[in-house]
């Protein structure tokens, strides 16, 4: 997964889920974004482990860009979900990694306010 050159006010979040603390991921997410004035601004979300390949959620991102996070965030986040296809192997069932997706794609975001500077 490739972000941006971060600009001073991007911040980026990263949360996985796996079998141990060292294993690889079952699942992961990172987020990376600006904010101004609770705007978001050049927003990228990609989960690893709901396919064959990462992928960005493009439509989460279209969705939430030049608005209120708060606003968007969880209805966005839920339409892209529903977009992902059922992947699933012996690690994980296809509900579980949909499940994991969306309450680690929230913990990233969530670790990007946390770190925005205050306004």
């Amino acid at each position: 997964v490739r972000l941006p050159v971060p600009t001073p006010d991007t911040r980026s979040g990263y949360a996985r889920v796996a079998r141990t603390p060292r294993d690889y991921p079952i699942v992961c997410a990172v987020a990376s974004f600006a904010m101004k004035d609770g705007i978001v601004g050049n927003m990228r979300l990609a989960l690893g482990g709901v396919d064959a390949l990462p992928l960005r959620l493009s439509r989460f991102e279209q969705g939430v860009e030049k608005k209120r996070l708060s606003d968007w965030m969880d209805g966005e986040l839920d339409a892209a979900l529903a977009l992902l296809p059922d992947y699933g192997d012996w690690l994980a069932s296809p509900e579980y990694r949909r499940d994991m997706a969306r309450a680690l794609a929230q913990r990233a975001i969530h670790e990007c306010l946390a770190h925005m500077p205050a306004a």
